[in-house]
């Protein structure tokens, strides 16, 4: 049986479907259709490791976009070829102690600096600060005699030794020091440590645990004690000393560690010192190589067949030429007319060639050869 339609019935249908083609152009105009957004200007990626966790935080203060931070690291995300500035915030009973892996650091701010030429991670680390060891609760005493402590500077250990009054806690740097040597004679804190005439086992205080240690992802890959980079007053600027540890330069000059070869480096696995010196990379070393023969007057002629282009300076007697370190020169020597080469001396190789014998030198230091030709005598 057909369904009969009544004016009402036709009234509501109708008022659903302008309801339902409301909506189609409410969602269109409200950008609910797929495929939006735009493409954003390239960035790349900051973290910063927070060390230890919950220690701080970080901003960034060059007003680009802020830093979002968790228990463990703070990041962010800028343009690439963008300079940021950040500092480092301590949270309470923490205080700020140096950053690991900034391009450059502001001394004045304790700012780190970093120039976006890609995903960067860098290490913030953050000290303890040490709170006072409360003494324990003197016993009831029927007449308490309180200690003064002026005119005492040496030997409060007698006291201080944990039972007849307050001593060294157990996360006390390991020292047989008085206590006087940091403390003073009114509180336990503020302390201070001397490193006046500390040359040696920096180490032993400066493990990562009762004091700043090396950065366990940044740091130079080293086993020498602090003192050799370090001074006794900051960590920052550092300075290594090559004297006397010029043997294995590129196992820390890799490129990564410290400064490598560059790609326009003359290709060569010699060590770094062959060429270069202890305290700059630029002047490269240059040595002389000298060439005479066995006569008493330069006889014949030396040339220098490779590098191409060189010429030596001959006098009579002998010639010279001057190259940069690490150089291989091949050359050959040409004697007189009625003269015939035998042999070299003072090559690291020597080989036959169509043209005759040719003496192979490479130039670490300053070399000296010589050709011995004799006379050719008729049959």
């Amino acid at each position: 049986m057909a369904k009969q339609w009544f004016p009402s019935d036709f009234a509501q249908d109708m008022s659903r479907k302008r309801i339902f083609l409301l909506l189609v152009v409410a969602l269109g105009l409200s950008g609910c259709s797929p495929g939006g957004g735009g493409n954003g200007a390239p960035s790349a990626s900051v973290v910063v490791n927070l060390l230890p966790a919950d220690s701080g935080r970080v901003t960034e203060n060059s007003g680009a976009s802020g830093m979002a931070c968790a228990a463990n690291s703070c990041s962010g995300k800028y343009k690439l070829g963008n300079d940021i500035r950040l500092s480092g915030i301590a949270n309470e009973g923490y205080e700020f102690s140096q950053w690991s892996g900034c391009d450059r650091i502001a001394t004045e701010t304790n700012e780190c600096l970093v120039t976006m030429t890609g995903d960067r991670t860098i290490d913030l680390y953050f000290s303890p600060m040490e709170t006072p060891v409360p003494s324990p609760s003197p016993s009831p005493s029927p007449s308490p005699s309180p200690f003064e402590h002026p005119g005492v500077t040496s030997d409060c250990k007698s006291c201080h030794d944990g039972i007849s009054a307050a001593g060294k806690p157990v996360s006390h740097v390991p020292t047989a020091e008085q206590c006087n040597v940091c403390h003073s004679i009114t509180a336990w804190l503020p302390a201070t440590f001397s490193h006046t005439g500390i040359t040696s086992g920096c180490t032993t205080c400066h493990n990562g645990t009762q004091a700043t240690g090396k950065p366990a992802t940044t740091h130079t890959p080293f086993t020498a004690g602090c003192e050799v980079c370090h001074t006794t007053t900051a960590w920052v600027p550092a300075d290594f000393a090559h004297t006397g540890d010029v043997d294995d330069c590129k196992s820390c000059h890799d490129g990564i560690s410290a400064a490598g070869k560059p790609v326009s480096h003359v290709p060569t696995t010699e060590q770094c010192k062959v060429c270069h010196t202890t305290t700059a990379w630029l002047p490269v070393g240059t040595y002389t190589l000298s060439m005479s023969d066995n006569t008493q007057l330069l006889s014949g002629h030396f040339r220098i067949v490779a590098p191409s282009g060189l010429e030596p300076t001959c006098t009579e007697f002998s010639c010279t030429i001057l190259v940069k370190g690490g150089t291989a020169i091949t050359v050959r020597y040409e004697p007189a007319e009625g003269f015939a080469l035998e042999n070299w001396e003072g090559c690291d190789h020597v080989d036959q060639t169509p043209d005759g014998l040719t003496c192979s030198v490479v130039m670490t230091t300053d070399r000296t050869i010589k050709a011995y030709a004799y006379g050719q005598y008729p049959s």
